[in-house]
């Protein structure tokens, strides 16, 4: 069974308040409690291919995240930080996250290889793209593991994000990337030398 499925379009500034998917959005401030704010990041860790979920602590108090354990890269302690900015959190406290290369371990991912369902990995891929402002017009699909990318980019590294962001999604084993390049606005040929 192929899932199919389109993000939003971008919000328009006039809107002052909306809710999306448990995400509250107020006069462009996200508005979660502590514990959406906790519960959210520790989903956005357990999605993610590339963090070690089951080796960070999350605790958030006031709007300020607490993130403790261990993670095997510094990349890896920064894209934690990053998801917890994206959930609302006002401040991220990383000093107890610390980085050790034995955090890897024998089984590093276990769980994030286990087969998840089409809808679920679809519902994955267009927040990780959403989460980078690439998916207001991409198409996913998804059919045992497989995700398909289509629509239209503005360039080259918005594609090559994309598919970067759904290979680094648990349950995603290919990526077909159809994405179509089509510039917001035409340079010529003369300006791009």
């Amino acid at each position: 069974m192929t899932t199919t499925s389109r993000l939003p379009l971008p919000t328009r500034l006039a809107i002052t308040a909306f809710v999306t998917k448990r995400l509250t959005v107020q006069k462009g401030q996200i508005l979660n409690s502590d514990a959406e704010i906790s519960t959210q990041i520790r989903e956005l860790l357990d999605w993610d291919i590339r963090v070690n979920s089951s080796l960070v602590e999350v605790r958030t108090h006031e709007q300020v995240v607490h993130l403790s354990g261990t993670v095997s890269t510094a990349t890896e302690k920064n894209h934690t930080i990053a998801m917890a900015y994206q959930t609302g959190a006002c401040r991220v406290d990383a000093r107890d996250l610390l980085v050790a290369c034995r955090a890897r371990g024998s089984k590093p991912r276990r769980g994030k290889r286990s087969p998840r369902t089409d809808e679920a990995i679809v519902n994955a891929v267009r927040v990780a793209l959403y989460r980078n402002s690439l998916g207001s017009e991409t198409l996913v699909q998804a059919h045992e593991g497989i995700v398909t990318l289509a629509g239209t980019v503005s360039s080259l590294r918005a594609r090559q994000g994309a598919e970067h962001d759904a290979r680094h999604v648990v349950g995603v084993y290919d990526v077909h990337n159809l994405l179509k390049i089509r510039p917001k606005r035409l340079v010529p040929d003369a300006d791009s030398r």
